[in-house]
């Protein structure tokens, strides 16, 4: 007799490609979180930077032209400027972002140009 042979069903099949794929997930992912941990931290520094030159920058002009007082109007026009950037630079990134989904979508009709 004869022993039988693992079932190769279409279930069969698919665990396999599962735990290939789970596998080489696996041996990935500590790169990608590593990566992305530190371009966090790039961001959240190159943001604490212009922030500190934008704000000492506009208390500095202030504090050049009027003295005490002008110099916390300068600080609060630099946190102005600050904050109209940062919306400009979120705004921008959010129409890149959609432009990529929609040049993403193919030759679906009425999406990503004239029809």
């Amino acid at each position: 007799m004869t022993t039988p042979s693992e079932p190769q069903g279409p279930g069969a099949a698919f665990r396999e490609a599962f735990g290939q794929e789970l596998r080489r997930e696996a041996r990935t992912l500590p790169r990608d979180m590593a990566r992305s941990v530190l371009e966090d931290l790039a961001l959240g520094l190159v943001t604490l930077v212009v922030f500190v030159v934008l704000v000492g920058g506009g208390a500095w002009v202030g504090g050049a032209l009027g003295g005490g007082g002008a110099t916390l109007v300068g600080a609060l026009a630099g946190a102005v400027v600050f904050a109209v950037v940062s919306v400009a630079v979120v705004v921008a990134g959010g129409v890149e972002a959609v432009r990529r989904l929609r040049g993403r979508g193919g030759d679906r009709a009425g999406v990503g140009g004239a029809s």
